[in-house]
């Protein structure tokens, strides 16, 4: 056997060789981890700092039922709202 035959039954007999793809550094899984929570947590931010505080609407005009109301009644209305508060 030659030099030739016996290189050529080697590579036969050989596995062929796996292609390994490039795994991804721990560092840079790391830095992009953090990078897509500050974003989440600047939106977040921006979101609130935007967002309008709610207010009071302002009080409802009287009906014509509570302005011709007798005065007891009313007296007896604002009693009760003075031991409420």
């Amino acid at each position: 056997m030659g030099k030739a035959a016996r290189l050529k039954k080697e590579r036969r007999q050989a596995p062929p060789p796996v292609a390994q793809t490039p795994a991804i550094p721990q560092r840079a899984i790391v830095l992009a981890t953090a990078g897509l929570v500050i974003s989440a947590g600047i939106v977040v931010a921006i979101l609130l700092a935007m967002r309008s505080s709610p207010k009071a609407p302002p009080p409802a005009s009287p009906s014509a039922a509570d302005r011709n109301a007798p005065a007891a009644l009313v007296q007896a209305a604002d009693k009760v709202a003075s031991i409420r508060t």
